[in-house]
């Protein structure tokens, strides 16, 4: 139903039964936003908030940011990550950065079942064939994760990241074939 973020779309003809549209934008959740938050939420857990190490940045990896924006913006202009007075150290974790990530999600009452986060309904994933777009695409080609049917591709995606991230700066840098940033 309409009211669950659901659209059933019936056009052409499927083996398979209708195609169900299912979309939600997440605010304050994309990876900027999410990532200025973690940075703030390290900067100030830790012991001297102008210097602390980030776990989602890889390993070896050294940015001198500004603070609140923290190495990147969703506004453009001039990212600092050479001269400012907040140095972050990149700790290449992904069992910190999925702590970090988790702890950052907002958990409330779920009014219509299933529920994903801050009580956003979430058709069921399980049996179901889905497309995820946006960040997943370049993350599954990054991966160099299958599309065929059958990969179950976030357990993929969950597995090789444990590999990535324990790479160095680089590391990541010569096997994505893009520069340090």
């Amino acid at each position: 139903s309409i009211l669950a973020n659901i659209f059933p779309m019936h056009f052409g003809t499927f083996v398979d039964g209708p195609i169900h549209l299912y979309t939600h934008s997440f605010l304050q959740y994309g990876y900027v936003v999410s990532f200025q938050n973690s940075a703030k939420l390290r900067s100030v857990v830790s012991f001297d908030s102008l210097s602390f190490h980030h776990p989602c940045l890889p390993r070896e990896l050294l940015w001198k940011t500004d603070a609140g924006q923290y190495g990147v913006s969703t506004s453009g202009g001039h990212i600092e990550r050479l001269k400012g007075p907040v140095e972050m150290k990149g700790a290449g974790s992904f069992r910190e950065c999925r702590a970090l990530a988790r702890e950052m999600i907002i958990r409330s009452v779920c009014p219509v079942e299933p529920c994903s986060m801050i009580s956003v309904y979430q058709p069921r994933l399980a049996d179901s064939k889905f497309l995820a777009f946006g960040e997943y695409a370049f993350a599954f080609s990054l991966m160099n994760i299958s599309k065929d049917p059958g990969t179950a591709v976030l357990e993929e995606l969950a597995e090789r990241l444990h590999d990535w991230c324990e790479k160095t700066a680089l590391e990541q840098s010569v096997v994505s074939k893009m520069a340090i940033g």
